[in-house]
């Protein structure tokens, strides 16, 4: 489920990834859906192992979220994932207050939580195809 804070709503979308061609893969098929394409923000961050650590996020001009996803990624352990908040508005510009960075990372958290992919979770999530993408 989304999460609707004020008159914001923040959508995660995950997709397991062991390569940069399965990131791009992923980003796409997301901004191929005209209602996430249309989002005031897309956040994301991605981590994979290729022999070494791949690691990297975008803010979409906000300034320190995508550094937040990258702190869930780790959480996860190897598990390559690609992680997206997509940020929608309603009404007249409502920009974020100082809640913005806690839901961007929640909405993520509570998805990465929803399949088992954080330490903690009851049993993690089990291997899929690295394009098996889920929406919150």
């Amino acid at each position: 489920e989304p999460l609707v804070i004020k008159r914001s709503t923040f959508k995660a979308h995950l997709a397991l990834v062991s390569s940069l061609e399965q990131v791009h893969w992923a980003h796409t098929q997301l901004l191929s859906d005209k209602k996430i394409a249309a989002a005031k923000h897309n956040v994301f961050a991605y981590r994979y192992m290729d022999g070494q650590e791949v690691i990297a996020e975008h803010d979409d001009d906000q300034t320190g979220a995508g550094s937040n996803l990258e702190v869930l990624l780790e959480q996860c352990g190897d598990k390559g994932a690609f992680i997206m908040v997509s940020i929608f508005f309603v009404g007249k510009g409502s920009e974020f207050d100082s809640e913005r960075f806690h839901s961007i990372k929640r909405a993520a958290k509570c998805l990465l939580e929803s399949v088992r992919l954080l330490p903690g979770s009851a049993t993690r999530w089990q291997e899929q195809k690295p394009s098996t993408m889920r929406d919150q």
